[in-house]
């Protein structure tokens, strides 16, 4: 079984790749194969002010 570090390299994040970004991506994991909403630590959310570049984003509103 592979970590989800080498699953993530194999996607293609790069290893600096903002963790607000990678949260994101396990948060649409979980929710895709249980059905279940999880929220992501404070610390690793995604913040509409920062103007940082995006390797990959995720609208994870609720109803889409």
């Amino acid at each position: 079984m592979e970590s989800v570090k080498e699953l993530m390299e194999k996607l293609g994040f790069r290893e600096g790749a903002d963790d607000a970004v990678k949260a994101a991506f396990i948060k649409n994991l979980i929710k895709q194969a249980y059905g279940v909403d999880v929220e992501v630590p404070v610390k690793y959310q995604l913040k509409p002010d920062d103007n940082q570049p995006v390797q990959l984003a995720f609208n994870l509103e609720k109803g889409s």
